[in-house]
């Protein structure tokens, strides 16, 4: 089904960036290097990141305490992690509550070899990983004497040199998130020691917790819908990504622009609590099937489906575009009426 796959999409597309954020799988544009930040906002405390053969090999440790405030409630949660990944496996050490776990690093995180790279090559890889993800270069800025451009994507700010975050910055529902370097030496030699996971630790082996709700695996789980063909849709991805840019929408706050297998798929949040999608699909992909249950009816002379998502947890309006041979799907979790979701679909020019 068409919104299975629109749902599991943005999923893995939510993953990727919070694996990339815990210093899962990271790839740099230098060599070796090492990385300490002060943290602050919500989290405060520090962060060092030590890394070789361009984030091949990592090790990130974070010690730090997050508050949060709820009304009249305030939560404290303290953190103190050491996190290896070297090749394809990783381990976390969590060393207030002595545990840990380890696993394998999906392959979809860890494709990006810059080794092998020409400088002119590295950098238009970067430019196509930013132009896939909405983001965009909005100026220039030295940060601890070295030269970086300054990226806005998914709503965050980050301060970039040679592929290296020197500082970020992000606020989303009601969270800051600020890391400023105050110390970066690059094309160091790191010690082979530095990457040996923590010792004294059983680590928790979450390949066979991952079996259990995937059973073959989770990247055959991911795969088990391939037999059905995925047809490109014939819409260009820059001008999807133009007009999703565009919509201003009652406080609607754009997550990500990204193309996959020829789909296209903006994501937003609303309020901190609605996310709300935007997907293009081309009809050879999308069958009569996927509109099983659903409401039909014509409005300014296109053909429009209302109803719910298979797993209820939201709604659905797919749009004919019959010019580019395609449906614009809007998905809305939780739920929004027909009306609403007809308010949105007025206010994009596909």
């Amino acid at each position: 089904m068409i919104m299975k796959k629109t749902i599991l999409f943005l999923t893995l597309s939510l993953i990727i960036t919070a694996a990339a954020a815990q210093n899962k799988a990271q790839r740099f544009a230098v060599k070796s290097g090492y990385v300490e930040y002060e943290l602050s906002g919500n989290t405060t405390g520090t962060k060092s990141i030590w890394w070789d053969d361009f984030g091949a090999k990592s090790r990130t440790e974070e010690n730090s305490l997050n508050v949060t405030r709820m009304l009249s409630i305030q939560s404290e949660t303290k953190t103190h992690t050491i996190t290896i990944v070297d090749g394809n496996k990783y381990w976390t050490a969590n060393l207030l509550e002595k545990t840990g776990q380890t696993g394998s690093v999906p392959s979809w995180l860890g494709e990006y070899n810059y080794e092998n790279l020409s400088e002119a090559e590295r950098r238009q890889m970067e430019k196509e990983i930013l132009d896939a993800f909405g983001g965009r270069i909005v100026g220039k800025e030295n940060v601890l004497g070295h030269e970086c451009e300054i990226v806005e994507v998914m709503g965050a700010k980050s301060w970039i040199h040679n592929g290296v975050a020197l500082k970020t910055e992000a606020k989303l529902m009601g969270i800051t998130i600020k890391e400023t370097a105050v110390k970066f030496d690059k094309n160091i030699r790191v010690p082979a020691s530095r990457f040996e996971p923590p010792a004294g630790f059983k680590y928790e082996n979450m390949d066979e917790v991952q079996s259990l709700y995937y059973g073959n695996g989770y990247e055959e789980w991911m795969d088990e819908d391939d037999d059905e063909e995925i047809v490109p849709v014939n819409y260009p991805f820059n001008k999807f990504r133009d007009v999703a840019n565009s919509l201003n929408h009652k406080g609607f706050k754009s997550l990500m622009i990204v193309s996959s297998k020829g789909q296209h798929i903006a994501s937003y949040l609303s309020g901190g609590e609605t996310l709300s999608i935007i997907a293009t699909s081309s009809r050879n992909t999308a069958g009569h099937e996927d509109f099983d249950g659903f409401e039909s009816f014509t409005r300014n002379g296109r053909k429009y489906y209302y109803g719910a998502v298979e797993d209820e947890t939201g709604t659905a309006l797919m749009e004919e575009y019959n010019r580019h041979e395609m449906y614009i799907i809007y998905l809305a979790i939780p739920s929004r009426t027909k009306d609403e979701l007809l308010e949105i679909a007025g206010k994009l020019k596909f």
